[in-house]
């Protein structure tokens, strides 16, 4: 997978190709109520999870960095993370652990950047 994601980049960036350089990463997010939603840029037109439903791997932290996995379900280019805007969240990861068990994935087959983010 990384050979596939050098190869995008020298074809988008050195060749000037129209193609996604990387997989698809967390380019905002936001509280919807008692959710969260996390906007996913470089998708290729939508976000899936493979092996279910449910995305794997997110983790909602509060200040004292007590996290708590939470599971998300696709909508399109987002990932909704149902009752993770609890009181006193103020960060979201995703993919941060030594040997996360990852499922989420863009159209174009990439998975999706691990990251950790603050929370407006």
């Amino acid at each position: 997978m990384v050979g596939e994601r050098l190869a995008r980049a020298a074809r988008a960036i050195v060749y000037g190709e129209n193609v996604t350089p990387s997989g698809p990463y967390a380019a905002d997010i936001r509280r919807d109520g008692g959710d969260l939603m996390v906007r996913f840029a470089d998708s290729d037109g939508g976000m899936q999870s493979y092996s279910g439903n449910v995305a794997t791997g997110f983790q909602a932290c509060d200040i004292s960095n007590d996290c708590r996995y939470v599971p998300g379900t696709v909508e399109g280019d987002s990932v909704r993370l149902p009752g993770a805007n609890r009181p006193g969240v103020v960060k979201l990861r995703y993919g941060w652990s030594d040997a996360p068990f990852l499922n989420l994935f863009g159209k174009n087959g990439l998975p999706a950047i691990p990251f950790e983010r603050a929370i407006d």
